[in-house]
């Protein structure tokens, strides 16, 4: 998670630039975060998240929360 969180920075980082300097340095950040998305993606495939299990949970979790913020003085 720790590199797929500095991935997206590079990318974010990436991204402000592509909006000054030479068209080739905007084509090379461009071709840069393509890369990095599709290693994001298979750093995220191989952690093989089951989402019909994660989703339940999820509501589980945001039903609990609901409670609480309802139970408030």
């Amino acid at each position: 998670m720790a590199t797929i969180q500095k991935l997206l920075e590079r990318n974010a980082a990436l991204f402000l630039q592509s909006g000054t300097g030479t068209i080739e340095e905007i084509k090379q950040n461009i071709k840069q975060i393509h890369r990095n998305r599709r290693k994001i993606a298979s750093l995220l495939e191989e952690l093989s998240l089951r989402t019909s299990r994660i989703q339940p949970m999820m509501k589980k979790l945001q039903g609990i929360q609901q409670r609480c913020i309802n139970c408030r003085p």
